[in-house]
């Protein structure tokens, strides 16, 4: 019995995908990152003191 034409592998697609990002990742390296993710990375990390303390407070009474 036949296949359906939809139970085909489609190898093609890898190839297109692999493709697609190593040209993505070749311009991204000679023109460097987008400026979006620039500014994302300078942006400071939030800081959350009280979280923190309730980290310790657990961790000195041994709950975990």
């Amino acid at each position: 019995m036949p296949r359906h034409i939809l139970d085909t592998a489609r190898h093609d697609s890898v190839g297109r995908r692999l493709r697609r990002f190593l040209s993505l990742e070749r311009r991204e390296r000679l023109n460097g990152p987008h400026p979006a993710i620039v500014a994302l990375h300078r942006q400071p990390l939030p800081v959350r003191s009280d979280l923190r303390l309730k980290r310790f407070v657990k961790i000195e009474r041994g709950v975990q």
